[in-house]
């Protein structure tokens, strides 16, 4: 269980789902008696999901049985040596997820048939994720990347090392291959035996495994638009250049046998380089914007939170201060702003989360930041 929130989480979270879902904020606090308790005031939430989950009729026993992973992470001491700002919880049937932000939540607990996700709208800017694809030849590796962190991706039919992409120990082959013993840091050799090798044979396997390696990531990736970072030594960086069809591999690249680098130190050296196309990616869509025509483009929340539900919005930037309470009946098509029985329902929530489920991209910006002074601003695909 990851501690830390990323796209593939946020994609998650905006799910529809059966039975209930508890949402928990709390502010926690890196040193001070405050910080000693968080845990505390986590038991006094847990009390309050419990009597929100009694009142939609579920009974005593079963809310408690529901509540018992967040019951059991406020005696885990281990869990609460390490605190940032804030803690948010979701948990549902079957489901517990809990992450560690730095953002200064307000205590708060909600029971819906959704999770409800306005306080972190601070974190899913879109615009500062990116990827870096690790790679030598005994090891691959993704990682999903943000201003904060990188953390691994799962990536089906991605080969683990050189010899399982070429399964180099075929009696065919005519040689036998394998990596040899690094000798100065950040460089490898390949050792090459046997009857008869061709000279060209080195930079073919590797254009083999590099082909392996990109088919299996373009194909994890075929959705995303975000930018991809190489790093490996540096002779490799053309040749993985020749196989790669994935479009926003960015020209730098971090240099270095990544068999010596951990994920946080890759991190650290590919922010500096990602900077630049991070910058040119969010001037890019500011532009796209105040291209676009009126047929295109909307400021209008009115327009705009349809047409999220309709799978309309390609782009779509809101203001992180911005607050608009109300619901959109999709069935009626009507939206009612400030319905007292729904005190809890924000507009600007709703159209990140049906935005999110129909495959747009969000940008939840400073409101200096914003396209247009409006609460939100979309692109639309028709």
């Amino acid at each position: 269980m990851s501690d830390y929130l990323v796209d593939h989480d946020l994609e998650r979270l905006v799910e529809d789902r059966k039975g209930p879902c508890v949402t928990m904020y709390l502010p926690t606090f890196a040193t001070g008696f405050s910080g000693l308790q968080a845990p505390i005031r986590l038991k006094t939430l847990c009390q309050q999901a419990q009597g929100l989950l009694e009142a939609n009729q579920m009974r005593a026993p079963e809310a408690r049985e529901f509540l018992r992973p967040v019951s059991e992470l406020v005696g885990d001491t281990e869990f609460w040596k390490k605190q940032t700002g804030g803690l948010a919880i979701f948990l549902a049937p079957g489901e517990f997820h809990r992450y560690r932000l730095d953002l200064p939540f307000a205590e708060k607990v909600a029971v819906g048939d959704r999770f409800y996700l306005r306080p972190i709208l601070p974190a899913i800017n879109r615009d500062d994720r990116f990827f870096i694809l690790s790679l030598s030849r005994n090891k691959v590796e993704l990682l999903e990347a943000n201003k904060q962190m990188a953390r691994p991706v799962e990536v089906p039919n991605l080969p683990a090392n050189i010899t399982e992409a070429l399964n180099v120990t075929s009696a065919d082959r005519g040689e036998q291959v394998h990596a040899g013993a690094a000798g100065l840091r950040g460089k490898e050799s390949m050792v090459f035996h046997g009857q008869g090798g061709k000279p060209d044979s080195k930079k073919e396997d590797l254009l083999n495994y590099f082909r392996q390696i990109n088919s299996a990531v373009a194909a994890r990736l075929h959705k995303e638009h975000r930018p991809l970072i190489l790093a490996c030594v540096d002779y490799e960086v053309p040749i993985y250049r020749e196989t790669n069809t994935y479009p926003h591999l960015v020209n730098e690249s971090i240099s270095g046998n990544a068999d010596y680098m951990t994920a946080n130190q890759l991190h650290e050296k590919a922010l500096p380089l990602i900077q630049p196309e991070l910058r040119r990616h969010r001037e890019k869509m500011m532009e796209q914007f105040q291209r676009a025509g009126t047929d295109k483009a909307s400021s209008d929340f009115h327009q705009i939170v349809p047409a999220a539900y309709q799978g309309r919005v390609d782009k779509l930037f809101v203001d992180i201060s911005a607050e608009l309470q109300g619901v959109y009946d999709n069935d009626l098509q009507a939206l009612v702003l400030n319905p007292n029985e729904a005190p809890d329902h924000d507009l600007v929530e709703t159209a990140v989360v049906q935005t999110m489920l129909h495959g747009g991209t969000v940008q939840a910006l400073d409101q200096a930041e914003m396209p247009v002074a409006a609460p939100m601003a979309a692109l639309l695909r028709f």
